[in-house]
């Protein structure tokens, strides 16, 4: 089986520790399946030579989360490896993504306590930004196969 992993928050917190925390984990138990990792090319030389399994790739993704590109470009560059499996450790998943996906949402705080208080947006901004959020996680959670 091939599995990609999207890996472009790895050295963010929260995020970014469960991602590497799976990745180095899935390296130890599964010497079955081949993995492929999206990464961002800043994040190429630290995650590299943390890899030691010949069977992973690495595919140097430099998209931005959260924005139009992330939902128009990354699908083509994930589609091309032909993957068997995506994982997408993150609600933020490609809406054009139409191949087997599971994806892990964290938390739902947003849906429980709406503020724009925490925001640097103007709020008009935030409430439209809010509404993508909102499309973007149910296409996720009514697309995922887990």
């Amino acid at each position: 089986m091939r599995i990609g992993i999207d890996c472009r928050l790895w050295e963010q917190t929260g995020v970014g520790r469960y991602t590497k925390n799976i990745v180095l984990n899935l390296q130890k138990i599964d010497p079955k399946n081949q993995y492929v990792l999206f990464i961002r090319s800043e994040d190429y030389e630290n995650i590299k030579k943390r890899i030691t399994n010949p069977k992973w790739k690495i595919i140097k993704t430099d998209i931005k989360w959260h924005s139009f590109s992330e939902q128009l470009k990354l699908p083509t560059i994930i589609r091309r490896e032909k993957l068997d499996l995506m994982h997408f450790p993150y609600f933020s998943v490609p809406i054009f993504y139409n191949r087997p996906f599971i994806v892990t949402i964290h938390d739902l705080i947003i849906n429980h306590f709406s503020t724009g208080k925490a925001s640097t947006l103007a709020y008009p901004l935030y409430l439209t930004k809010k509404e993508g959020y909102k499309f973007v996680i149910e296409q996720a959670v009514k697309n995922a196969k887990k």
